[in-house]
């Protein structure tokens, strides 16, 4: 998943989380509701869209 990649991306590179590390996070933070991807990840046009984050789901 192309938008998933790039957040999960972010988290490796600027806060020093493993990759693993930080797919659980991502997994863990949609799950509960404070993350949702806007776009439609199977579009390579869409992929790209933005992560909507809510801090007090």
């Amino acid at each position: 998943m192309r938008g998933k990649s790039v957040m999960r991306d972010l988290l490796v590179d600027m806060k020093g989380f493993s990759q693993q590390e930080a797919e659980e996070l991502i997994d863990t933070m949609e799950l509960q509701g404070f993350l949702r991807f806007l776009g439609d990840p199977t579009e390579r046009s869409v992929a790209d869209a933005q992560w909507d984050i809510t801090p007090h789901a």
